[in-house]
């Protein structure tokens, strides 16, 4: 009877890392919403002069895209979600940054994936973005992610400052029947594998693993023990 639940729970161990390896192609480009609208005046003003221009906008994209590591959260506060979903899936991704710190750092120090996607580092340095504007209040642009396929990046002027739009993300899972559902599907399983991650993360940081297989087993007794 042991064995038999110790299986049935290595096997939905097994799902829950599959499920988040679905995620892993947005994590170059991660997102997550601008400040709410109750945010001041004052701190508008200063957003906005940030990133006035289109251009200067990929300028500074680029300097967190091009080098290994990708400044993963300096990436996040240039996005802006249009719709609910977008701001849902931005956040799913916000929500998974332990998880591409956790294959980063297993690449950095054993060459290896530690989920086992079987990919690159997510926060390997990429290419530099290249984009033709549309007109004077949206571009687009061609982007690469970490596994080298490049996607559409879409950019927007919001209150005369430059994002990243939300649409970036929603139309890479133009392919999928149901984003929404996908997402709604995800972030469960995410939020059951953050306790294990957040577990091994700073060990593994501190280099605590001897080799990648110690680390991957750490992670799966913190996840089948529920801690």
């Amino acid at each position: 009877m042991q064995w038999c639940l110790l299986t049935q729970r290595r096997v939905m161990v097994r799902s829950m890392i599959l499920m988040v390896v679905m995620m892993f192609a947005l994590a170059a480009l991660a997102g997550c919403s601008r400040a709410e609208a109750e945010s001041s005046d004052a701190e508008e003003t200063e957003i906005s002069i940030r990133f006035p221009t289109a251009d200067s906008l990929v300028a500074h994209l680029n300097t967190l895209l091009t080098e290994t590591p990708i400044d993963y959260l300096g990436v996040l506060d240039l996005y802006y979600p249009e719709n609910d979903l977008q701001r849902e899936l931005l956040d799913l991704e916000r929500l998974m940054h332990p998880l591409v710190e956790l294959e980063h750092q297993g690449f950095r120090q054993f060459g290896e994936s530690i989920l086992e996607t079987g990919q690159r580092d997510p926060l390997s340095g990429v290419p530099p973005v290249i984009i033709e504007h549309d007109d004077h209040r949206r571009a687009r642009g061609t982007a690469t992610d970490y596994n080298h396929q490049e996607f559409e990046l879409h950019l927007v002027q919001m209150d005369q400052e430059w994002y990243i739009s939300g649409y970036t993300t929603e139309y890479m899972f133009m392919g999928e029947r149901d984003p929404a559902t996908i997402a709604s599907k995800l972030r469960p399983r995410v939020e059951m594998l953050l306790p294990a991650v957040n577990a091994v993360l700073p060990r593994l940081r501190n280099g605590e693993f001897r080799t990648a297989q110690e680390a991957k087993q750490s992670l799966a007794l913190h996840m089948m023990s529920g801690n």
